[in-house]
């Protein structure tokens, strides 16, 4: 007994992967490159280096930040985990933004539905970028889940990479070690 072969299948197969092809092709041609620096070109600077624009449209680099600690927070509004986090990431930001550390939350979303999110829910620290260029960023320090979070040292070292939900423990733990 011979099986034939269904008629679509190869279509069907084809079409698959040229949409693979196609769907990578249009990442690369997306995601821009030179917004990371890698970690080889940029000095004594342990981590990626990066530049994007904040929600208010001015341009933040990583580097802006040393000399102290930088807490960078890979988030999107519709993923639940990074949504509960936030008020973790508002408190730090409130006890520690006056001169030891700041917050970076780095968006996968579009700047104008990441906005009126961040406004109601009165993040107070700065949010960069877009569901475009955070990709080459989170990339750069070989992560894609969300959320996920890096602590950069005083010289721009990764200090603590974490990927998932953090808790409000973990995260003083990992400051207050750093601060040290």
């Amino acid at each position: 007994m011979t099986h034939k072969r269904p008629d679509w299948l190869v279509p069907v197969l084809l079409l698959g992967v040229l949409s693979l092809a196609a769907g990578w092709f249009a990442r690369e041609m997306l995601v821009p490159s030179a917004v990371v620096e890698s970690a080889a070109s940029s000095d004594t600077h342990g981590g990626p280096d990066f530049s994007l624009h904040s929600l208010d449209g001015d341009m933040i680099s990583l580097s802006d930040f040393r000399g102290r600690l930088v807490l960078l927070n890979f988030w999107a509004t519709w993923c639940p985990p990074c949504v509960e986090e936030m008020p973790l990431l508002m408190q730090l930001q409130s006890r520690h933004g006056d001169g030891d550390l700041q917050v970076l939350g780095l968006t996968m979303d579009k700047p104008e539905n990441a906005r009126p999110f961040a406004e109601r829910l009165g993040i107070n620290y700065p949010l960069l970028g877009d569901h475009r260029s955070v990709i080459a960023v989170q990339d750069a320090f070989g992560e894609n889940r969300l959320p996920f979070t890096v602590l950069i040292g005083r010289e721009g070292q990764i200090l603590w990479q974490h990927a998932g939900a953090i808790t409000a423990e973990m995260l003083e733990q990992q400051v207050q070690k750093a601060l040290q």
